[in-house]
């Protein structure tokens, strides 16, 4: 009677032992998971670190070395500021239409259309550097809205360097309704600050 006691209760404390070593293995995840968040939140300081300079605000000459007297030199940070960086939040929206297949096969008519109304559309905005351009490609197929979407996207860079270069362009598909048939374009231009 005394072994078979002794077997349950081993399985019981082989159960509880288990359980045991489970939740402290997970707090040892967890010890690594904080220590490595915490890694990334100091290395942040360092980066942000590299935009000040630091310039002492005072200098102590010594004549001779009687002189010389313990001075903890005060130290003026000066965070470089860029006045309203960023994006604004009102974009400029441009909707164009184009005949899918055509634009998309080169048709020297429908590129000129698009070329000519973007030019006349963005040429008050010859000063301005845009940061982000969202395009919706509409059509009932996937493939064809990424294609006419991205097609858009090239005509931006081609035509306006000076305002597209080195901006992110996101190309998307859009489905059809009313109002957007397919091969409309249309342009969400989100322009630097000035």
């Amino acid at each position: 009677m005394k072994n078979i006691d002794y077997q349950r209760n081993s399985k019981k404390n082989s159960i509880f032992l288990t359980a045991g070593w489970l939740f402290a293995d997970l707090m040892l995840v967890l010890s690594v998971i904080f220590l490595v968040s915490s890694s990334k939140a100091q290395s942040k300081i360092f980066l942000i670190s590299d935009l000040m300079t630091v310039t002492p605000e005072a200098t102590i000459a010594y004549e001779s070395p009687q002189e010389k007297e313990t001075v903890t030199p005060t130290v003026v940070v000066a965070v470089d500021e860029d006045p309203q960086v960023g994006l604004d939040t009102t974009p400029v929206v441009l909707i164009v239409v184009v005949a899918p297949a055509a634009y998309l096969n080169e048709n020297a008519f429908e590129v000129k259309s698009i070329q000519a109304t973007l030019r006349k559309r963005l040429s008050n905005y010859s000063d301005k550097k845009a940061g982000l351009v969202i395009t919706l490609g509409y059509h009932s197929e996937i493939g064809m809205g990424m294609r006419i979407a991205r097609k858009g996207n090239s005509e931006l860079n081609n035509l306006f360097p000076e305002i597209f270069s080195n901006t992110v362009m996101k190309p998307f598909w859009f489905s059809t309704d009313e109002i957007n048939i397919a091969g409309t374009i249309k342009f969400e231009i989100y322009f630097l600050k000035d």
